[in-house]
């Protein structure tokens, strides 16, 4: 996950649709979090941001899904974290006789207690998977199980794995082609092992090129 920037918030209105005037008009007001602290302005934008922020909605649902969530389209997402189902609503803030959208809370609860365990007005000032990710890190950190980023999770496995290429190198050679025979007719361990470093190595190379590059 990345810090919201000025940048982040461009690339996420840009994916919602949001191009030319309307983001140059964003941006003078200050970018989306100045309207929105602003309940002054919000009658002003609702026409511009009531069909933006549905956009928003099913990007951010979108990202959800991608990230494990399952649902039917415009009913509750829901996942499960080591055993807890997490489940997934929408607030609106509306304005106008059309009532239309000018700010989304998302949140995520436990449907079997109700218990909400991260809720966050989206500032649209992430891209819809950042703050997918954001918003579930949330939740998971409230019920207090700890989660690891990807390449850290990565690293430590092709770690792992080359350990025990190493343990079983350390295995009298006559022993191990005894219990390499007693694998039949399975893969050889030590072929599975090589197998698991290659493949997690091919995954820390992945990671590694799309991690943005310092400037």
């Amino acid at each position: 996950m990345t810090e919201p920037t000025a940048a982040t918030e461009l690339a996420a209105w840009r994916e919602c649709g949001a191009v030319g005037h309307l983001v140059e008009d964003l941006m003078k007001e200050g970018g989306y979090g100045a309207i929105l602290d602003d309940p002054a302005k919000h009658a002003d934008w609702q026409d511009v941001l009531d069909s933006v922020l549905q956009a928003r909605l099913f990007a951010v649902r979108n990202a959800l899904r991608d990230q494990g969530y399952i649902g039917e389209p415009y009913k509750a997402l829901v996942t499960q974290v080591n055993g807890t189902a997490l489940a997934l609503r929408n607030l609106h803030a509306r304005v106008g006789a059309g009532q239309n959208i000018v700010s989304t809370t998302f949140e995520l609860y436990d449907p079997s207690t109700m218990n909400v365990l991260n809720s966050v007005v989206d500032r649209v000032d992430r891209t819809a998977e950042d703050f997918a990710r954001h918003l579930h890190a949330g939740a998971v950190k409230a019920l207090g199980v700890e989660q690891i980023e990807p390449a850290e999770a990565v690293a430590q496995i092709h770690a792992l794995l080359q350990q025990a290429q190493s343990i079983w190198a350390g295995i009298d050679r006559t022993v191990r082609e005894e219990l390499a025979d007693a694998n039949v007719p399975g893969t050889p361990l030590a072929e599975l092992m090589e197998q698991g470093v290659a493949a997690a190595q091919e995954m820390v190379d992945h990671i590694a090129a799309q991690s943005p590059r310092p400037h």
